[in-house]
């Protein structure tokens, strides 16, 4: 979604999608007088080169949302942020497929499993859950 575009989402189910970037959402430039609002949504098994979630100058809300064994080779494998400002309340990010004796942080090249914040953010992240975050740099967040 891209142009200053408004959306709002509640309780929708991506699961199993791919893209080289942003494999469920993918928001640019999508700041306005009413930022996104994604609530009670369930994120599982997507697959991207780069992030589940990808925000860049996008605005707003991600709340009781659940992001589980998704997966990326860069980045992070669930949410990128970028030039935006970002509540997360209430979610849980879970990495089920983590097996450390299958990895190694030098053979892993993400960097926060569950966050990437990355210039000119504002975040506020509240009663969040995040289980076996496994990354080359920050584990669960890199900032």
């Amino acid at each position: 979604m891209t142009g200053r575009a408004q959306a709002t989402m509640f309780k929708d189910i991506f699961k199993q999608n791919y893209a080289e970037y942003g494999s469920a959402i993918y928001f640019i430039d999508t700041s306005s007088d009413e930022p996104f609002e994604i609530d009670g949504a369930k994120f599982q098994e997507n697959s991207a080169v780069s992030s589940t979630i990808m925000l860049t100058k996008s605005d707003g809300t991600l709340k009781n949302c659940k992001l589980i064994d998704n997966e990326a080779t860069k980045q992070t494998q669930n949410v990128f942020v970028s030039m935006s400002e970002v509540n997360i309340e209430t979610c849980r990010f879970e990495d089920n497929n983590y097996r450390l004796s299958q990895k190694s942080a030098s053979s892993v090249s993400t960097e926060g499993n569950f966050l990437h914040i990355l210039l000119q953010v504002t975040m506020r992240v509240s009663d969040t859950y995040f289980y076996n975050g496994f990354s080359k740099n920050g584990g669960a967040v890199f900032l």
